[in-house]
C-alpha cells in the first residue's frame, strides 16, 4: 500500500499536531481536557455533514446480459412493463411448470436444505448451510436459475451479495471469476461492491489485491471512493500501528471531497490510543465536540481501552464514570476493557465488581469477555479460578480463540495455585 501514498499539498493542523516530547501525560485532566465539558452544548451550530451515496450505474440502452443458452434478458425496465398480463389459467400452469422445472435444477445441497427446513430440523439445516461448499453450491444454483428467467436477471446487487459471500468464506479465488462474469454481462461494479471486496482483502492481509481495488476506485468515474472506503483504509493502517500512513490517507480522502463521519474519528481515536499518542487522541475528541459530532459508546470504549492497555486504572475509571454520566450505554467491549485494565493494575476486587456490574446490566459475555477474565486470573496467579472461568466459558458455548490457550499455558507453567483465591468467584 505504500506505493499509493501520494504527495499531499494540504495538511490538517487541527487534528494532526506534532507530538510533545513526553506524550505520556500524568493526570487525566492533561490527557483529555475535553471530557471536563463533555455534557456542555456545542459552541458551534450543528454542521451539515455531507454523505456520499453510492450511485448505481446502468449502461445506457439495451445491453447483452446473457450468454449462450441463457434467457435473452435486456437491461431496460421498459421491457417488463410491455409484457402482457397472464390469465389466471396461465398463472396456474406456469406455477406447475416452474415447480416441475425446479426439480430438475435444484442441486442435492438445495434439496437437502429444503427438506430439513420443511421438517423444522433446524440444527441439521444449520450444519448444511455452515459448510462453505454447501453455501456456495446453493448460491451457484440460484445464480444459474436467475440467468434463465426473463424478469430475474442478476444485477449489480446480485453480484455484490455473491462477492460478500465469497470473501466471508475466504473463497478469494472466486472473486476474480465473478468480476470477470460481471464484465462479460456489462454490469458495472458499484462503490458498495468494491468496498466489500476492499475490506475483505484488508482483513485477509492481501494488500496487493487491496491496492489494486483502491487504485481502480480512485481512477474510476462510476464507483468513486466514499466515506466507507475511507474508514476501511484508515482502520487498516490504524490497526497496524502505521499512524503516519493513516494520516496521509485521511488527508488524501479529504482532498477529494470525502467528509469524515463519527466512525471515522473513532477509528483515529482508537489508533492514537493504542500508540499512547494522547495529545492527538485529545485533539480529535475536541474537534468532534467543536464540529458537533456526537461521542458514542465506541468513542468512550477506545479511550477506556487506551488506558486499560497500560493499566492506567485512574484515567480508565474516570472515563467510564464520565460515560455513565452522559447516560451512554456500556457494552461488552466496555467491560472487557475495564476487566483487563483493573487486572493489569492488580485491582482484583474491582475486577470482581466489574463482572458483577456486567451481570446486573445483562451484558452479553463473549469470548473476549472470558479472555479478559482469564487474563486477570493470570495476573493474579490464580489457577483455580482461571480453570473455573474457562470451564464456564465452554459451558456457555463460547469457543476459545487463538489467544485463550496462550493464557492457559502461561498460567499452567507457573505451577502456582493460591488456596485463598483473590477472586471470590468471578462467575456466579
Amino acid at each position: 500500500m505504500s506505493s499509493l501514498s501520494l504527495s499531499f499539498s494540504q495538511s490538517i493542523p487541527h487534528i494532526f499536531k506534532t507530538e510533545a516530547e513526553n506524550p505520556k501525560l500524568e493526570g487525566f485532566s492533561r490527557v483529555l481536557p475535553c471530557i471536563a465539558f463533555a455534557r456542555a452544548a456545542p459552541s458551534s451550530p450543528t454542521r451539515k455533514r455531507a454523505t456520499s451515496t453510492p450511485k448505481r450505474t446502468t449502461p445506457p440502452g439495451k445491453h447483452r446480459l446473457w450468454k449462450v443458452g441463457e434467457h435473452p434478458g435486456v437491461s431496460d425496465a421498459s421491457h417488463s412493463r410491455s409484457l402482457p398480463r397472464s390469465t389466471p389459467l396461465k398463472n396456474v400452469k406456469k406455477k406447475i411448470d416452474d415447480r416441475n422445472a425446479a426439480k430438475g435444477w435444484a442441486s442435492t445441497v438445495t434439496e437437502a436444505l429444503s427438506e430439513k427446513i420443511q421438517k423444522k430440523q433446524w440444527e441439521a439445516a444449520l450444519e448444511i448451510i455452515t459448510d462453505d461448499d454447501g453455501i456456495w453450491d446453493v448460491f451457484t444454483v440460484l445464480l444459474d436459475k436467475m440467468k434463465t428467467l426473463p424478469l430475474c436477471q442478476p444485477d449489480v446487487f446480485t453480484y455484490s451479495t455473491l462477492l460478500k459471500a465469497c470473501v466471508e468464506m475466504s473463497r478469494f479465488e472466486l472473486v476474480d471469476t465473478l468480476f470477470q462474469e460481471m464484465s462479460e454481462r456489462l454490469i458495472t461494479p458499484s462503490t458498495v461492491t468494491q468496498n466489500i471486496v476492499l475490506g475483505a482483502y484488508g482483513k485477509a492481509g492481501k494488500f496487493d489485491k487491496m491496492e489494486e481495488v483502491l487504485s481502480g476506485m480512485l481512477e474510476s468515474s462510476t464507483c468513486k471512493p466514499d466515506v466507507w472506503t475511507m474508514n476501511i483504509i484508515l482502520s487498516l493502517f490504524g490497526n497496524k500501528g502505521q499512524i503516519e500512513t493513516m494520516e496521509k490517507w485521511y488527508e488524501k480522502f479529504r482532498s477529494i471531497g470525502i467528509e469524515p463521519e463519527t466512525r471515522t474519528f473513532n477509528i483515529l481515536i482508537g489508533a492514537y490510543g493504542k500508540k499512547q499518542m494522547y495529545d492527538k487522541m485529545t485533539a480529535v475528541m475536541e474537534y468532534m465536540r467543536k464540529m458537533a459530532f456526537p461521542w458514542t459508546t465506541s468513542t468512550y470504549n477506545n479511550v477506556i481501552e487506551a488506558f486499560a492497555d497500560v493499566g492506567n486504572a485512574k484515567n480508565m475509571e474516570y472515563t467510564f464514570n464520565q460515560m455513565c454520566a452522559e447516560k451512554m450505554k456500556a457494552d461488552t467491549k466496555t467491560f472487557c476493557c475495564l476487566i483487563k485494565g483493573y487486572g493489569e493494575a492488580g485491582l482484583y476486587q474491582k475486577v470482581v465488581s466489574s463482572v458483577q456490574m456486567a451481570e446486573k446490566l445483562e451484558i452479553s459475555a463473549n469470548t473476549s469477555f472470558y479472555n479478559a477474565l482469564i487474563s486477570a486470573c493470570t495476573k493474579a496467579n490464580d489457577l483455580m479460578e482461571m480453570e473455573r472461568v474457562f470451564n464456564h466459558m465452554k459451558n456457555k458455548k463460547c469457543e476459545p480463540d487463538s489467544t485463550t490457550p496462550t493464557r492457559l499455558q502461561k498460567l499452567e507453567s507457573l505451577g502456582v495455585v493460591y488456596l485463598l483465591s483473590p477472586f471470590p468467584y468471578l462467575i456466579s
